[in-house]
């Protein structure tokens, strides 16, 4: 429940949920374009911290930014809207999981992500002008969701499994066969959980809207801070406001507080 009790704080319910219904069509109209490789940053209440922060930071330089054609005191504004409504979907997402469950999903997809990501990456290591393999490649980075995810790592096992004499001079046999043996034992956990609820049950259906809002909101974000860094480029104390995009300034929210030196 701790995740929900925070994103609870200052939880304003009816302007959240209003957002929601005025933002959900252009989400459901996402193209799939859009929607290729992106992820939802996983800690809800750094994301929302993070987009107030620049809002009001963007009220304050409204005068500024208004010069330029992509950003208009209406676009501030639906940035904020967007913000409530990705707080009203990521409440709805959160509430329709069991604890434990959401909890086992998503190291199952933590895990599941980083295999694909190095097997991925080792076909471009490994086979960088077979053009069968690339063709290969780009056709499983076009998946998406749980399933995708773990049809993703059956493939790429039966893909690698009879080319480890072929690898090993690329990776370690053993390494390699480790990780083959982990997203054989993984992605069918993946898909027995997706089968198990369902094809379109309602969890799911508010896990998709909260992706598709925080795709929205991530590029409204982006937006407004390349528009700010580009409107203040010659007072870099301005500009440092507008210096990181979501995903740069979620890393730095997540660096450990350094720990002060001790006194002499």
């Amino acid at each position: 429940m701790k995740r929900q009790n925070n994103l609870l704080n200052n939880y304003d319910r009816v302007s959240a949920e209003q957002a929601y219904v005025s933002c959900k069509a252009t989400a459901e109209a996402l193209a799939k374009e859009r929607m290729e490789g992106r992820y939802v940053l996983q800690d809800v209440v750094v994301v929302l911290d993070l987009v107030w922060s620049l809002i009001k930071q963007a009220k304050a330089d409204e005068r500024e930014l208004v010069t330029m054609p992509a950003i208009t005191a209406q676009s501030i504004e639906e940035i904020a809207q967007l913000r409530l409504a990705y707080w009203h979907a990521s409440l709805e997402a959160e509430m329709s999981q069991s604890e434990s469950k959401r909890q086992r999903t998503q190291e199952l997809m933590r895990k599941l992500r980083t295999i694909r990501r190095r097997l991925f990456g080792a076909i471009d290591v490994i086979w960088p002008d077979d053009e069968a393999m690339q063709d290969r490649l780009t056709a499983l980075k076009k998946g998406q969701g749980h399933a995708d995810l773990a049809s993703d790592i059956v493939a790429l096992v039966a893909l690698y499994r009879p080319r480890l004499k072929e690898t090993a001079a690329w990776l370690h046999t053993a390494p390699l066969e480790a990780l083959l043996d982990e997203g054989s034992r993984l992605a069918p956990e993946m898909l027995e959980a997706r089968k198990e609820e369902g094809q379109t049950t309602e969890a799911e259906k508010k896990i998709e809207m909260q992706r598709r809002l925080f795709i929205l909101l991530e590029d409204a974000y982006n937006e407004l801070t390349t528009t700010g860094a580009y409107v203040f480029r010659r007072d870099p104390q301005r500009a440092e406001n507008y210096a990181h995009t979501l995903r740069s300034a979620y890393a730095r929210a997540h660096q450990p507080t350094p720990t002060p030196a001790p006194n002499k």
